[in-house]
């Protein structure tokens, strides 16, 4: 018993399945890049929040999950702060880690 596609030419067979496999390759590039988008916008979000220095993010080996994630550090002033283990968790810990390092600042200057 023959199904529909056995019926067409090899030919046109083989075109169908190139333009399937490039059909699926095209929609994991857009979900991928979609991702990187996302984790633009996450970065500059930061970035603005902090805005007294610059933001590095930096790879870290998980040794409960045996895989990279990135550290996000702010910079000030020869000071590096921890800022997250993501984007999302920097955006939040961003005001408090200003305060607490212009905290110190004054309570540095106020000591001199």
């Amino acid at each position: 018993m023959f199904s529909h596609c056995d019926r067409v030419p090899f030919e046109l067979q083989c075109y169908i399945m190139d333009l399937k496999y490039r059909r699926e390759r095209m929609d994991a590039l857009t979900v991928r890049r979609k991702g990187l988008c996302q984790e633009m916008r996450l970065y500059h979000v930061v970035k603005d929040k902090w805005s007294i220095g610059r933001v590095a993010c930096e790879p870290h080996f998980c040794s409960l999950c045996y895989a990279f994630h990135a550290k996000v550090y702010g910079h000030y002033r020869g000071q590096r702060i921890m800022l997250g283990y993501s984007l999302k968790q920097a955006i939040s810990n961003v005001v408090v880690a200003k305060q607490v390092m212009l905290r110190k600042r004054i309570n540095f200057v106020f000591v001199l």
